[in-house]
C-alpha cells in the first residue's frame, strides 16, 4: 500500500492549490473578478495567474473550491455577499429552529429548518473542496429559508376554530347530512307496467 507522504507528490492537491492561487490572482488584478469565466479560462491565460507550474497540468482547471470559485469569478465583494447570504441564512435557521421548537402548532417550522441548515453546513463544508458555488440547490435552501420565516410570522390559528372548518372538498350537506338532491347520482327510472 503506497502511501502518500507529501503534497507535492499528489497531482490532485497540486491543481486545487494552482486552482486557488489562480483565483486569488485574478481577484488581486481584477477586483471585480473575471465574471463567471474562471473555469473557461484559456489554459494560457491560466498560466499567468498560476503561482506555479506543473508538467502534468496541460489545461485550465476549475477553482475546486466555492469560496475560492466566488473570489475567482466575482472578486473580493462577490466573495464578501456569498459568504453574507450563506451565513445570514444559516443565522436564520438557527434562529427559527430555536424560535418554533416548543409551541406545538410551530414545531414543523422548527423541523424544517433544522433540516436545511444540516444541509447548508453540509453545503459549506463541502463546497471548500469542490467548484459548486453557483449550484441550483444552495439558492433554493435560501428561497426556502425565507418561506419559513414568512410562516413563522403568520398568527397562529385556533386550533378549535380551525377544526369547525369543513374541508373544501366535501360537498354541502342538507340537515340530515346527506348530499342535497342536485349532487346525488340519477336514480334508474322503473317503467310503467303495461
Amino acid at each position: 500500500l503506497d502511501v502518500i507522504v507529501e503534497y507535492k507528490e499528489d497531482t490532485s492537491a497540486l491543481q486545487r492549490l494552482q486552482g486557488w492561487g489562480v483565483a486569488f490572482n485574478v481577484a488581486t488584478r481584477h477586483p471585480l473578478g473575471s465574471g463567471f469565466v474562471l473555469d473557461a479560462t484559456p489554459v494560457d491565460v491560466w498560466m499567468e495567474y498560476a503561482n506555479f507550474h506543473h508538467p502534468d497540468f496541460k489545461r485550465a482547471n476549475a477553482a475546486h473550491s466555492i469560496y475560492f470559485q466566488m473570489l475567482g469569478d466575482h472578486g473580493f465583494l462577490g466573495l464578501l455577499l456569498f459568504l453574507f447570504v450563506l451565513l445570514s441564512t444559516m443565522w436564520m435557521l438557527l434562529r427559527l429552529t430555536l424560535r418554533t421548537r416548543d409551541d406545538p402548532q410551530r414545531r414543523w417550522i422548527s423541523h424544517y429548518a433544522m433540516a436545511l441548515l444540516f444541509g447548508l453546513v453540509g453545503y459549506a463544508v463541502s463546497g471548500a473542496f469542490v467548484s459548486l458555488a453557483h449550484f441550483d440547490l444552495f439558492y433554493t435552501f435560501v428561497v426556502l429559508a425565507g418561506v419559513l420565516l414568512r410562516e413563522s410570522r403568520q398568527p397562529v390559528q385556533d386550533a378549535k376554530a380551525t377544526a369547525a372548518v369543513p374541508p373544501l372538498h366535501a360537498p354541502p350537506a342538507d340537515a340530515r347530512g346527506a348530499a342535497p338532491a342536485s349532487l346525488r347520482p340519477a336514480q334508474p327510472t322503473q317503467r310503467a307496467a303495461r
